[in-house]
């Protein structure tokens, strides 16, 4: 799940950062999300905000994400790790708001992608993918389609390999941040609902969940086709 492993990239902190949101206090905004794998290893992360926006998350592997906006759209995620950049993500649009590109850039690599999104009349968003450096991106890689069902990424069909997914018809846990849609396009997966089923031509997987009384999740356990599970909790204002 890249846009909601995006978001699941925090930590706890100790200083006096407020990760609540006090001027949205009726607005429910996860922050925190603990996850715990076969191995009951924790990722922890936390999160921060100015209103809805999510302005930075940290983890306590010492990595975090900061958020840039221009108005209301996402234009910047830097990904630091023990305080060095070592990836940006940039995002632009169109004159109606809709993401058309998204790059990429690795600098502990020196690669980068370029990702263009064009809207067809039918529902679907078509997509051409290009690598290269942190400079530029111009080779072209494979075009695919996003299928998108009331907000839903229900299928990925790229480079000749095809992705399904299914929700729940409850909140997803970021889907109240500011400019959320444009991370699901962006990378690709997730929804303002929940997944409750992944299926790839090499892996699978399910995910139960319990809710709150406001309909967003409270912990989720992915199961695996190999016995592997993945349990999170999520922490609300």
């Amino acid at each position: 799940m890249a846009a909601v492993a995006l978001f699941m990239i925090t930590s706890c902190t100790g200083d006096d950062d407020n990760n609540t949101n006090n001027s949205n206090s009726d607005v429910i905004l996860v922050t925190k999300i603990v996850e715990t794998d076969e191995f009951e290893d924790e990722y922890i992360s936390n999160y921060f905000y100015d209103g809805t926006k999510v302005t930075k998350i940290t983890h306590n592997d010492g990595s975090e994400q900061r958020f840039t906006y221009t108005g209301d759209k996402l234009t910047t995620i830097e990904h630091y790790e023990d305080g060095d950049l070592i990836q940006q993500d940039n995002f632009t649009y169109n004159a109606s708001g809709q993401l058309v590109t998204f790059i990429m850039l690795d600098y502990d690599f020196d690669w980068g992608t370029k990702t263009e999104f064009t809207y067809n009349n039918n529902g679907t968003v078509s997509t051409a993918e290009y690598t290269g450096n942190t400079e530029n991106q111009d080779l072209f890689n494979y075009n695919g389609t996003l299928t998108i069902v009331d907000n839903n990424i229900v299928s990925i069909n790229s480079g000749g390999e095809t992705i399904t997914y299914t929700f729940d018809d409850k909140r997803d846990p970021f889907s109240n941040i500011t400019s959320y849609m444009s991370v699901i396009y962006a990378y690709q997966e997730g929804g303002l609902n929940n997944v409750t089923s992944y299926n790839s031509f090499d892996e699978s997987s399910t995910t139960t969940y319990t809710y709150n009384s406001s309909n967003f999740p409270t912990t989720a356990v992915e199961n695996f086709g190999d016995g592997e599970t993945y349990t999170t909790e999520f922490y609300y204002n």
